[in-house]
């Protein structure tokens, strides 16, 4: 069974992990759970099915503002998510996607930085595949 959470970073970015947040994080982390992380936020990883980040955003507005010059309707609302398929608009990408994903963490792991844009939900995707080959 993969355990996963998903979640934005940005107000992490802005204010800092707060004491009970870091133990909490690394008490998952020891308990074997997963974490498909964007950095600064989750639109990262939307924004990969379309380009590379040549940047560090420092926040989710950089990332969308980016985002919106291939998806130029994109709203980060759920009402707006509630009634687009954003599924069909990412899908033919999604093989790049994963690459430039893991091109990200290699170059934050190489660089040794964390002011790094990053997007692991691509790690999400491949716990899964193993699980279904089981």
């Amino acid at each position: 069974m993969i355990i996963t959470r998903v979640f934005d970073r940005d107000t992490i970015v802005e204010k800092g992990m707060s004491e009970d947040l870091k133990k909490q994080y690394e008490k998952a982390l020891s308990k074997g759970i997963h974490f498909a992380d964007s950095m600064p936020a989750f639109e990262v990883w939307f924004l990969l099915h379309f380009a590379m980040p040549e940047q560090f955003y420092s926040s989710q507005d950089g990332v969308i503002k980016e985002l919106r010059k291939y998806i130029p309707y994109y709203e980060k609302d759920q009402k707006w998510l509630s009634s687009v398929n954003l599924y069909t608009t990412l899908k033919p990408h999604f093989d790049e996607a994963m690459k430039k994903a893991a091109e990200l963490d290699k170059k934050k792991e190489d660089t040794g930085n964390e002011n790094t844009t990053i997007s692991h939900v691509y790690k999400l995707f491949e716990e899964l595949w193993k699980e279904t080959k089981k």
